[in-house]
């Protein structure tokens, strides 16, 4: 087991810094106040959240993709809504259920790896291109 002490995505004063800070120490009281709090508006606690809610909360992400947005907009329409969950099995489920829900809104063939079309060769060379550029 190794605990994560240094973010390099998040910074230590964002939201989830907070968080994550209060969580390590194992003050649950200040990890459900700074998920309460309007400091931090890019972190919120969702008691539960429906299969119809989480699909609408990714629908700008969606949109983006059918649209063939650039990767920048992209990025941003997929950031715009995250999920942290606690453990990994509700990843897993959630994960499952988003899937189901893009079946039923015929995002994705049932079956199928890719979201609603692969991306053209255009897009892949772009993806391989900001995959080696760091």
């Amino acid at each position: 087991m190794a605990l994560l002490t240094h973010s390099h995505r998040f910074s230590a004063q964002s939201g989830i810094g907070e968080l994550a800070r209060w969580v390590n120490q194992g003050d649950a009281a200040r990890s459900l106040a700074v998920l309460q709090s309007a400091q931090w508006p890019e972190v919120s606690l969702q008691a539960t959240l429906d299969d119809e809610q989480l699909l609408q909360r990714r629908q700008p992400y969606w949109q983006a993709v059918t649209a063939s947005a650039n990767l920048a907009d992209l990025q941003q329409a997929f950031a715009a809504f995250m999920l942290l969950a606690a453990e990994r099995r509700q990843v897993d489920d959630i994960n499952r259920r988003m899937e189901a829900q893009c079946e039923a809104a015929g995002l994705k063939e049932p079956g199928r790896v890719w979201y609603l079309k692969p991306p053209g060769d255009d897009q892949r060379k772009r993806l391989r291109a900001g995959a080696v550029q760091r």
